[in-house]
């Protein structure tokens, strides 16, 4: 039996996002004007658009986007306002990755 895709969520339109998007057509891009996320909690990510807000299930989150609030409710390590990350992106929590705007590129 094949194993289900993880569920991907990228934050942030910017040119980091939208690269990543490209790379990953499976994942949500969650970028304003249309959306915006506000909160994190693991597994979960609170989005609000026009109508309605609600959470979207991720295993997988990259954070593209300058939005230090929802790695620090996920418990990222923090230098400043900026994640802790490894060369790949990697944050010091599993499944949280970070690029783009978030680390000042």
């Amino acid at each position: 039996m094949d194993e289900p895709l993880p569920r991907i969520v990228i934050v942030g339109g910017g040119s980091a996002g939208r690269a990543a998007a490209a790379l990953l057509p499976d994942a949500r891009l969650v970028a304003r004007p249309a959306e915006t996320a506000w909160h994190a909690e693991p597994g979960r990510l609170w989005i609000a658009d026009a109508t309605v807000i609600g959470a979207v299930a991720f295993d997988l989150l990259l954070i593209a986007a300058p939005a230090p609030q929802l790695l620090l409710a996920l418990g990222c390590a923090m230098t400043g306002w900026q994640p802790v990350v490894d060369a790949s992106g990697r944050t010091s929590v599993s499944g949280v990755w970070a690029a783009g705007d978030i680390l000042g590129a």
